[in-house]
């Protein structure tokens, strides 16, 4: 149930027409409701899928006859990982050496696939979505170019270690048992270990938008 912020509460009363104490309580209910459904929105996250591949020492591969079983491996973590955090994932993989002609998209196990057309890398598609997309997303990548694209944008990027540790705990978390609850504890438990370190703008933006993955 989505709460009115009872601040309005002293304006609504100032307010002597009826038309627009009705006028500014829809107003307020319509922001609300808004906030509501983006605060608990899954996130959208978009991944530079051969970045986060080579992160994983188990999944990194050089030969070109062994990537595509390493991209599938790499599609079924992320799906288990999908359905543990309840994340929008989209992995954007490279084709600028032997793609098609054109872009080309599937959806594998939720999880949506992209191949950059021959001729272009994959880092100009993740800008792309970057720079039209009409919702905020978090961006999946180790490449500078990218990271600092998305700053420019006020996109929140999170480096491809970055996330692979958020992985491996989620799955470890869920291969032992502990819901969502009990993940967060012991992230909370572990974090005030040590000196307390405050933390820059960007830094606190960043925690903010990707406390969900």
């Amino acid at each position: 149930m989505v709460e009115i912020n009872v601040e309005y509460d002293f304006i609504l009363s100032s307010l002597a027409n009826p038309a627009a104490k009705l006028s500014l309580a829809l107003q307020v209910a319509r922001n609300e409701l808004a906030n509501h459904f983006q605060v608990n929105m899954p996130p959208k996250v978009i991944v530079d899928g051969y970045n986060l591949l080579h992160v994983f020492p188990q999944l990194s591969v050089r030969r070109e006859e062994l990537l595509e079983n390493a991209r599938n491996r790499l599609i079924e973590k992320l799906s288990r990982y999908k359905r543990q955090k309840n994340v929008s994932l989209a992995i954007v993989f490279d084709g600028w050496k032997g793609g098609m002609p054109t872009q080309n998209q599937e959806i594998i196990k939720g999880i949506k696939i992209i191949y950059s057309k021959l001729g272009e890398k994959a880092d100009e598609v993740i800008k792309h979505i970057i720079a039209n997309s009409s919702e905020e997303v978090i961006v999946v990548s180790s490449d500078r170019e990218i990271r600092d694209f998305a700053e420019k944008h006020n996109t929140v990027s999170v480096s491809s270690s970055e996330f692979e540790k958020k992985i491996e705990e989620a799955l470890f978390y869920q291969m032992k048992g502990y819901d969502e609850e009990d993940y967060e504890e012991r992230e909370i438990s572990t974090k005030k270990r040590g000196n307390p370190k405050k933390l820059s703008k960007a830094e606190r933006k960043k925690r903010a938008k990707t406390k969900k993955l």
